[in-house]
């Protein structure tokens, strides 16, 4: 048990979409439209935090991501 309560401990660290919304609060932005472009493993969660952070200055985006991981992203079409 020890080894899965380590893994289940250090998870959070590694989340894409966490990792995003902190980066991006960092930054100073101006009101700017915003395009994405993702692909691979992290993309979905990335793109969850560019939505949360950009809102209706997201104008549109693309991501591609490993068959599966669309649908443990409901916000996404």
């Amino acid at each position: 048990m020890l080894l899965e309560d380590i893994f289940l401990e250090a998870l959070p660290s590694i989340d894409p979409k966490r990792l995003v919304l902190e980066n991006l609060r960092t930054k100073s932005f101006s009101n700017e439209k915003v395009h994405i472009i993702g692909f691979g493993k992290a993309a979905a969660g990335m793109a969850a935090g560019i939505i949360e952070f950009f809102g209706e200055n997201l104008i549109e985006g693309i991501i591609s991501v490993p068959v599966g991981t669309r649908k443990s992203m409901g916000i996404l079409k």
